[in-house]
């Protein structure tokens, strides 16, 4: 594993993130739309919550791999940045090994969930019945991705 996995998982990541904003500026366009069409025509569209609670899975696993690429996920800094450079280092690993394990784990328990709910044919109980697949799925991209975004910062460490 060296640099082209690495710009693999990169240029992935990025496209995730693109599409997860894409994603979060239409479930906005969406949202004001409704408010507009409920207080100003009194005729709101009736699919905007079920659409919006998708789109907010969608987005939130779609950016994870990215942010931690980027850096930019939330991390607590007020003892990490007085640890000296060999004992970041060595929480750096500590944390990346951990997060492996966490992104390993989740992704192979929604991915249970997934053959489950599309073997029952699990659907939301709404007016557009959607399968549950979706969002699962949504979720199970996302955390294989911020697995190998974990990876990627465990090989970049050791580099």
């Amino acid at each position: 594993m060296g640099n082209n996995f690495i710009k693999v998982v990169s240029k992935a990541s990025k496209g995730l993130y693109l599409m997860a904003e894409i994603s979060m500026f239409g479930m906005m366009a969406i949202v004001f739309l409704n408010v507009i069409l409920r207080y100003v025509f009194s005729a709101p569209w009736y699919w905007t919550e079920e659409v919006t609670e998708l789109m907010l899975i969608f987005f939130t696993f779609f950016a994870a791999a990215e942010l931690l690429r980027t850096r930019r996920h939330i991390k607590l800094t007020l003892l990490f940045d007085r640890f000296s450079k060999r004992t970041r280092k060595w929480t750096d690993i500590f944390i990346s090994v951990v997060g492996l394990f966490f992104c390993a784990l989740l992704s192979w328990q929604v991915i249970t969930v997934i053959k489950m709910a599309y073997e029952i044919n699990m659907r939301t109980p709404t007016l557009l019945s959607s399968p549950l697949v979706i969002p699962f799925s949504f979720m199970a991209v996302g955390f294989i991705f911020l697995f190998l975004e974990f990876l990627v910062r465990v090989i970049k460490i050791n580099l």
